[in-house]
């Protein structure tokens, strides 16, 4: 594949022998889908929990970026996940939060070197 460049920008593309990425918009994009316990990564934007087999902790980043923000998603109408704080807290308190409806997102943004601001997005 191909990427266009306009003139006058830059950007990382990533070439495996057949396919070009442009990182930038990885970077930027970045979704998975998590079945256990796991760690937010350094860049993931987006997060589906499928908790559909079994209960587990999403751990958030223990250093925390501020502005960044991540997207968790429960998927699976069984089961609870748990949004680890990683010492760090969460909108103001040192507890960890949960999501357990399924499709209920949370919404993490760093607002300081030592909390995150959730907010609960549900869809009726």
């Amino acid at each position: 594949t191909s990427l266009k460049i306009s003139n006058g920008f830059y950007t990382f593309i990533y070439c495996d022998g057949i396919d070009c990425r442009d990182l930038n918009r990885l970077m930027t994009e970045h979704q998975r889908i998590v079945t256990e316990a796991a760690n937010i990564e350094d860049f993931d934007r987006i997060v589906f929990c499928d908790a559909t087999a079994a209960s587990f902790t999403l751990t958030l980043l223990a250093t925390i970026p501020v502005g960044r923000r991540v997207l968790i998603v429960k998927i699976g109408a069984t089961n609870t996940v748990t949004i680890g704080r990683n010492t760090n807290n969460i909108n103001g308190a040192a507890v960890d939060t949960t999501i357990t409806v399924d499709q209920q997102a949370v919404e993490v943004v760093g607002q300081s070197a030592t909390n995150w601001v959730a907010m609960r997005h549900t869809v009726a």
